[in-house]
């Protein structure tokens, strides 16, 4: 896609984005809802697995895409920083009010992904004035500080629902929010930065250098690991294990995973936009939709299903074909929905909220 393309579509929505937008929706339902459903001694089920692993790339995705919208505002707005902080506390709100919503699985200490775009973005009045270069340099600084954070706090290589829940620990809260809760600031403030390169090179039409960073990113996370196989010895100590170890869960992010994740989610932004540039998203296109309302279905599916799901008794007890029925029913479900709910403009979710109030 050439720059002269880009610019014609900077002033309106890019449909790509709300497209991966929506696929993400429909990755994080699904992985979720399976969880939620299959009973405990199914759980290393294929379903499960492969759910969980698809599933996992819904929140950076959603944080990159975050800080892509953030170069977009700023091309677009005139008053864009006050924009930004009022949104970003909207959405942190947001967040809270999920955790209300949600007494089986948050209390109101909890730090999800909802509170870490909505600081994120109240932030962004600094961070969009960074250089490009300034933006790489502050990401590769956010990955150091998190393993730094990370060793000083000896937080454990494996965190559960039940650690990342209640904040009992010194600092409560804003432990949480800076390195143990689900999506601390480190080190997920890296896809925020990203996703705000990314979206100047979508904006420049040099949407090659999307496909290149993720190539870096894959190539240092290469080195990495390759350096822990290697049995070197100081890869091993206690205090750099964090940088080179690849593990795969991210509960907590160390570095190796936070490479993988960011490069991935920067491929998606890449293969959406060149779909785009090929086939054309429609208004209407089925992803786009879910993309435009991926708020309130955040909210509502966590709020709702996983509530219903302790208060009615059917908490991980289904088999995993009953499973996979049910969501592929939900998932179709909300798609119509939302393609219906596109008549009215989307009015009354959360996203209509949010414009409502900041324009």
């Amino acid at each position: 896609m050439n720059a002269s393309a880009l610019s014609r579509t900077a002033g309106s929505r890019w449909l790509a984005i709300d497209a991966l937008r929506g696929l993400a929706v429909l990755l994080m339902i699904t992985q979720h809802v399976s969880y939620w459903l299959v009973g405990i001694e199914q759980h290393n089920e294929w379903v499960v697995l492969f759910t969980g692993a698809l599933g996992g790339l819904a929140a950076p995705i959603f944080v990159l895409l975050a800080g892509v919208g953030v170069t977009f505002s700023a091309q677009r707005h005139d008053d864009c920083d006050r924009l930004l902080v009022i949104r970003g506390a909207m959405i942190m709100g947001f967040g809270y009010l999920m955790n209300f919503l949600t007494p089986h699985w948050f209390t109101m200490g909890s730090w999800y992904v909802l509170h870490l775009i909505g600081a994120a973005m109240m932030m962004a009045p600094m961070l969009r004035r960074l250089s490009t270069s300034g933006v790489l340099t502050l990401l590769a600084a956010v990955l150091v500080i998190t393993i730094g954070i990370q060793t000083w706090l000896d937080t454990p290589f494996r965190l559960y629902n039940n650690d990342m829940s209640a904040p009992t620990k010194p600092g409560g809260a804003l432990r949480f929010a800076l390195a143990e809760g689900f999506f601390p600031i480190f080190p997920w403030l890296a896809f925020f930065l990203a996703g705000i390169a990314a979206g100047r090179w979508l904006l420049a039409g040099t949407i090659q250098k999307i496909w290149q960073m993720a190539a870096v990113l894959v190539a240092a996370l290469a080195v990495l690991s390759g350096l822990f196989a290697s049995g070197l010895a100081f890869t091993h100590d206690s205090r750099w294990i964090r940088f080179f170890l690849f593990k795969t869960n991210f509960y907590p992010a160390l570095t190796p995973i936070t490479l993988f994740l960011i490069a991935t989610a920067l491929l998606f932004v890449y293969t959406f936009v060149r779909i785009d540039e090929r086939l054309s998203f429609d208004v209407s296109n089925m992803l786009v939709c879910l993309g435009r309302v991926s708020l309130t279905l955040l909210i509502f599916h966590v709020a709702a299903i996983r509530e219903s799901a302790q208060y009615f008794g059917f908490w991980k007890t289904m088999s995993a074909p009953i499973t996979l029925i049910l969501v592929a029913l939900l998932l179709i479900g909300f798609a119509v929905a939302a393609k219906g709910w596109r008549k009215i403009q989307f009015k009354y979710g959360a996203e209509w909220v949010l414009r409502l109030v900041t324009g």
